[in-house]
């Protein structure tokens, strides 16, 4: 049968047994988008802010391409920036890892990106997403900037504060209207000193999801968690170690993501189910996906008795729990 797989169904009964040939309908092939757009700020007073866009399609049967699409984002002002598509195997920017400006590997999907990277669009926008598909499909979706918030106890010079070696810094900010969640992220490097048994990573990507407008805060780097870490194939003594305390020399790169709801209902870890990772979608029509925003500040932390840089805020004392729930997050 050419439009479907063939499968055998033994009839029982009492008295007689029977072979019947069913059709068994294959999946749908669906287009799937998934757009992210984050006004990121490295200054100290965080008001100015560089975009990043982009939109990874792809579709439910693996290895197949959506190009030739038109990707459109507009703002209820009528601005209206396109995002282009990327040449074959350019890494898209990716939910789960995009504070750190990572990405997956995406063969088979097609990759969008504004070129544009100024501020064509402020915190608080209404955005619209269109994307005309080259068959003539129309995907649609919508999402609100959260606003941009503070974090007014850290000081930076040239985006870069300092904190002594084993200590733990408390880091808050105010909440952002529109946010349903915080991402923050780090990258820790530079951490390599002394021996142990085990392997023992060049950087660590640590992720921590806080729910919720009014979750601002974390202690650095304790609240973390590091428990992606903590198995068999790694140093645990050096990670524990980590843990309570970045020696001299560690460098970390950090970032606090306020996410809009389309961005936590798409990525957020809802715990245990037997269908996997639950998701809702933002994106309509002729496809399905996300389209989300988000406002972030990010700078870079280094750790020494005298850094030259300002302290990134207050010392926390010890023993001091964390303030959100770790994010599962990939050891590298």
């Amino acid at each position: 049968m050419a439009n479907g797989a063939l499968a055998v169904v033994v009839l029982g009964a009492s008295w007689a047994c029977e072979l019947v040939e069913v059709e068994a309908a294959k999946p749908d092939d669906v287009v799937v988008a998934e757009v992210a757009v984050v006004l990121a700020s490295g200054s100290g007073d965080g008001l100015e802010f560089a975009m990043s866009a982009s939109a990874l399609l792809h579709r439910t049967r693996q290895g197949t391409s959506v190009d030739g699409a038109t990707v459109r984002l507009s703002n209820q002002d009528g601005r209206t920036v396109a995002l282009l598509a990327e040449p074959r195997g350019f890494l898209c920017l990716h939910y789960d890892t995009l504070a750190l400006g990572q990405a997956r590997d995406e063969s088979g999907a097609s990759c969008y990106r504004a070129a544009e990277t100024e501020e064509p669009f402020a915190p608080g926008d209404r955005l619209a997403l269109e994307i005309v598909l080259a068959d003539g499909g129309v995907l649609n979706g919508a999402s609100r900037i959260p606003s941009s918030f503070s974090m007014p106890q850290l000081r930076l010079a040239d985006g870069m504060c300092g904190m002594r070696p084993e200590t733990q810094q408390r880091l808050d900010w105010t909440p952002a209207n529109g946010a349903w969640a915080y991402r923050s992220e780090a990258r820790v490097t530079g951490h390599e000193q002394g021996a142990g048994s085990g392997f023992r990573p060049d950087s660590l990507d640590l992720q921590l999801l806080a729910l919720g407008r009014e979750r601002t805060g974390l202690v650095f780097p304790r609240s973390f968690g590091f428990s992606e870490y903590l198995d068999s194939t790694y140093d645990r003594d050096l990670i524990l170690k980590l843990r309570d305390g970045l020696p001299a020399g560690a460098w970390a790169h950090l970032s606090v993501t306020a996410i809009d709801r389309n961005w936590m209902n798409w990525t957020r870890d809802t715990g245990v189910t037997f269908s996997g990772t639950v998701r809702i979608p933002s994106v309509f029509g002729d496809g399905t996906g996300a389209f989300a925003t988000g406002i972030q500040r990010q700078f870079e932390v280094t750790v020494g008795e005298d850094t030259g840089a300002p302290a990134c805020g207050p010392e926390e004392s010890a023993g001091s729990g964390a303030l959100a729930t770790p994010a599962v997050s990939r050891p590298r």
